[in-house]
């Protein structure tokens, strides 16, 4: 049997500015990557909810554990169509918009889709998903519009 890696990514975003009361209409997560993914049905990038516990403030071993995260907060499109140099977009879904953590911090987990439905990844298929880390122009963005 092969080995093969699979990542999961975590974005966090500070929404403390957003009133408790507020309604949110949308909400856009953008992203960059690094992907080299070299045939179909690679899989999507799939926003999943863990919070409020996961994952944690550091993170920890334990918050790379799939069984703390599910259900299905937007997704993009196949990641062999995602751009390597501009940014991606997914467009959240009620579930995605509930999850922002109103006067909060906002926890996302990222993951490929066949390691939602355990379909094994082939090794050529990687995608790597750009923190805040990389620096200014690779920063994650959440962009949320809202009424109250």
């Amino acid at each position: 049997m092969a080995d093969y890696t699979i990542y999961r990514g975590f974005l966090y975003f500070d929404t403390s500015d957003i009133p408790e009361n507020a309604v949110i209409t949308s909400a856009v997560l953008s992203f960059k990557i690094h992907a080299e993914a070299a045939n179909e049905g690679n899989g999507k990038v799939v926003v999943q909810n863990g919070q409020p516990n996961y994952p944690h403030s550091s993170m920890v071993v334990g918050d790379y554990n799939y069984t703390h995260y599910g259900n299905n907060g937007g997704q993009s499109v196949e990641i062999n169509s995602l751009s390597n140099s501009e940014y991606n977009e997914i467009t959240l879904n009620s579930n995605g918009r509930a999850w922002i953590n109103k006067g909060g911090i906002t926890k996302f987990c990222l993951r490929n889709s066949r390691d939602i439905d355990n379909i094994t990844i082939a090794e050529n298929n990687k995608v790597a998903i750009y923190g805040s880390e990389k620096g200014v122009g690779y920063r994650p963005k959440l962009e949320i519009t809202y009424e109250y």
